[in-house]
């Protein structure tokens, strides 16, 4: 499956996570919420669904992500961190 985003940041990092995924090829370019109307948001739709360089970079994102085995990663940091904890 590949998936792509449409961001509308409204506070704090949004707007430069917004510009990371855009930069990426993984979504469009983020919009403000305040210059979102129904007409902006069906044309982004139809970008996302349709734009192959797009959904290309996604499904390759997609894989990096699912190779990583960040849930095991995760759950191992958390594991060592509660570890460490006992020590004090």
């Amino acid at each position: 499956m590949k998936i792509t985003i449409i961001i509308t940041p409204f506070i704090a990092d949004q707007p430069f996570w917004g510009r990371q995924v855009s930069k990426l090829g993984l979504g469009t370019k983020p919009i403000s919420y305040h210059k979102l109307s129904a007409e902006k948001l069906a044309e982004l739709i139809n970008i996302c669904l349709n734009d192959e360089n797009m959904k290309a970079s996604a499904k390759e994102f997609g894989e990096r992500i699912r190779s990583e085995n960040g849930v095991e990663k995760a759950a191992h940091s958390i594991d060592k961190y509660l570890s460490s904890l006992k020590n004090w």
